[in-house]
C-alpha cells in the first residue's frame, strides 16, 4: 500500500510538474541543449512532509520524522539553488575559493544547509558523539554524491535507488523506515519514465532530497562498520570527482555505461 501510494503521488505530480513548470518558465537546457523542466524533484518535498507527519502521529517515531522533515528541507535548499544558482564555481573547492574572495554562492549556502539539517537529523538519535559525527558526514556525502550523478537522464534516480537498497539490505530498517522506503521507491518508479527519456530534470531539488533521505535511512539501518565503509567509499568518490569526471569514467567502463544507459531507450 505504501509503494502504491507513492506511485500514485508520483504519477499525478509528474503531470502537474510538466504543465506548471513550463507555464512558469522553470526550465533549463539539458546536456543535449534542449529546454526541459528543471527541478521536478520538488514533488518529493510534500511527499516527505506528509510522511513525516504520518510517522510522528501514527507511529510516534520522532527520530525518523525529524529525518524526513530535514530531507524535505534539503529539497527546498536544492530548489533555491536550481532557481537562483548561476553557472559559477562548481564543486566544494570552487565554492570555498569563491568564499575566500568574498563571494557567497548558492552552492555554499546549500552546503551550510546540508550541515545544519544533517546535524538535526543525527542529533535526535541516542548515539555517542563520535557516531553522531559519522552520521552527519555520511548524510552530507550521500547528499552531494547523488547531486554529482545528476548529469544524465535517470542517473541520479538509479544512484538514489541503489542507496535505498543498501539501507534496506545491508542493515535493519525499522517498520516505519520500511514504509517510507517503499513509498519513496514507488514515487521514484513513477517519475523514472520521464526522467530516463530526458523530458524533465531531477535537479538539485530532487538529487539533494533523495540523497539526504538515503543517508538518513542508512544511519537508522546500518551498523557502525558498514557506515565507516560507506564513508570511505563516498569520500573516495568525492576526491575523484574533484580531480576528474565521473561521467568520463562511466563512458570508459563498458559495464557502467550499459547500466547508465539502461532504460533510456
Amino acid at each position: 500500500m505504501a509503494a502504491g501510494w507513492g506511485w500514485l503521488w508520483g504519477v499525478v505530480a509528474m503531470i502537474a510538474v510538466r504543465f506548471l513548470f513550463r507555464i512558469r518558465g522553470w526550465t533549463a537546457l539539458n546536456y543535449r541543449r534542449e529546454s526541459i523542466p528543471l527541478g521536478y524533484g520538488l514533488l518529493f518535498v510534500p511527499l516527505f512532509l506528509m510522511e513525516a507527519v504520518w510517522i510522528a502521529v501514527a507511529q510516534q517515531t520522532v527520530e525518523l520524522a525529524v529525518g524526513m522533515l530535514a530531507s524535505a528541507g534539503m529539497g527546498l535548499a536544492g530548489w533555491f539553488d536550481d532557481r537562483f544558482g548561476t553557472d559559477g564555481p562548481k564543486g566544494l573547492r570552487g565554492h570555498v575559493l569563491a568564499l575566500q574572495h568574498g563571494v557567497v554562492t548558492t552552492g555554499m549556502i546549500k552546503v551550510l544547509a546540508a550541515f545544519c539539517l544533517a546535524l538535526l537529523a543525527a542529533s535526535v538519535r541516542p548515539v555517542s558523539l563520535l557516531e553522531m559525527a559519522a552520521d552527519v558526514l555520511l548524510i552530507m556525502l550521500s547528499t552531494n554524491l547523488i547531486n554529482l550523478l545528476d548529469l544524465r537522464p535517470g542517473r541520479a534516480l538509479k544512484g538514489s535507488g541503489l542507496l535505498l537498497i543498501i539501507a534496506a539490505t545491508a542493515g535493519t530498517l525499522p517498520l516505519d523506515g520500511v514504509l517510507v522506503w517503499a513509498c519513496v521507491l514507488g514515487c521514484m518508479v513513477a517519475a523514472a519514465r520521464d526522467d530516463l527519456r530526458g523530458r524533465v530534470m531531477l535537479g538539485d531539488t530532487g538529487a539533494n532530497a533523495l540523497g539526504f533521505l538515503g543517508g538518513v535511512l542508512c544511519i537508522h539501518s546500518l551498523g557502525v562498520s558498514v557506515k565507516i565503509g560507506l564513508l570511505v567509499l563516498f569520500g573516495a568518490l568525492h576526491l575523484y570527482a574533484e580531480r576528474s569526471s565521473i561521467t568520463a569514467y562511466i563512458e570508459k567502463s563498458r559495464l557502467l555505461r550499459r547500466l547508465d544507459e539502461w532504460g533510456r531507450g
